[in-house]
């Protein structure tokens, strides 16, 4: 067991399966209450929310102030990741359904380990798009969607080069209609090879077959959806896609001031980005509150 000593918040290490992460578990947590399963996004992120080119603690400063709110959790480091790692697992092996089955692993053994207690989902990112598929596979009584795409990957591609390098439009949407058709995609210039290189096509393959308004149509319960307007990486466009095809089961919560890693920023962009690389920034005391309400 760990702990904080500035906030007295006790971790607990606990493997699961192939996946370890961090357990906490208040003091005066109540067993009629709501659990938290907190998934991470894209990438090769840790249970704290950092990853080789990004330190900011997000998923472990989340779960310490819903712990003060008596909120027990639960996060992992993704499979590969961190202690979560697996003797020969491949990047080519790894699609979107091996998270998605990792998730529904990890909510059925929350579900047994606290059988008088609700099982929710805060999806972080991609990791809303899991706990979205985990949520059709089984059940979850609440479901928090934080910064989660409203759109199908290859349109927030395509967008988000059309804006910063739109000279490279045409060839990510050949690529993109090749994976689509279920091809490989050898010849791919280097300005696109990070995104679209032949070990982790595989994987997009799969992402692309995902539609969130779709699944989230599926799903039966309500959702809450959580989205700062100062984020980089998924606008409020995606927000109001969910919550516009889904109107009477979403509950929708824009927090002007919030970006991508859940702090509050200015209208700076060098800021912003600054804030990627500072875990002594504090979560969004608006998403903390929404999630308190919903709880």
């Amino acid at each position: 067991m760990t702990v904080n000593k500035a906030n007295c918040v006790a971790e607990t290490d606990v493997k699961v399966g192939v996946l370890t992460g961090a357990l906490i578990e208040p003091k005066s947590f109540r067993h009629s209450e709501t659990v938290y399963l907190i998934i991470a996004g894209s990438g090769p992120t840790d249970r704290d929310g950092n990853q080789p080119s990004i330190t900011t603690d997000t998923y472990k400063k989340l779960a310490h102030a819903l712990s003060k709110q008596n909120i027990a959790s639960y996060r992992y480091d993704k499979r590969g990741v961190s202690e979560s790692k697996v003797d020969g697992l491949k990047e080519e092996n790894l699609t979107i359904d091996t998270y998605i089955n990792d998730a529904v692993y990890v909510i059925d053994w929350l579900r047994n380990r606290y059988p008088a207690s609700k099982v929710g989902v805060i999806g972080h990112s991609e990791g809303g798009l899991i706990g979205l598929a985990a949520g059709l596979k089984t059940e979850i009584d609440k479901l928090v969607l934080v910064a989660t795409p409203g759109r199908p990957i290859d349109q927030i591609i395509v967008e988000q080069l059309s804006a910063r390098a739109p000279q490279l439009v045409n060839e990510a949407e050949a690529i993109i209609d090749a994976l689509k058709h279920g091809e490989n995609v050898t010849h791919i210039s280097d300005s696109l090879f990070q995104l679209f290189r032949p070990s982790a096509q595989p994987y997009m393959k799969s992402l692309l077959r995902l539609d969130p308004c779709s699944l989230l149509s599926k799903r039966k319960g309500k959702t809450l959806i959580v989205q700062g307007e100062r984020d980089l990486q998924v606008t409020k466009e995606d927000a109001l896609a969910l919550y516009a095809d889904n109107e009477k089961q979403v509950t929708l919560r824009l927090v002007d001031s919030m970006n991508h890693v859940l702090v509050a920023v200015n209208d700076n962009l060098e800021d912003n980005l600054a804030s990627y690389q500072n875990p002594s920034l504090a979560i969004h005391e608006e998403l903390i509150n929404g999630i308190i309400e919903y709880a």
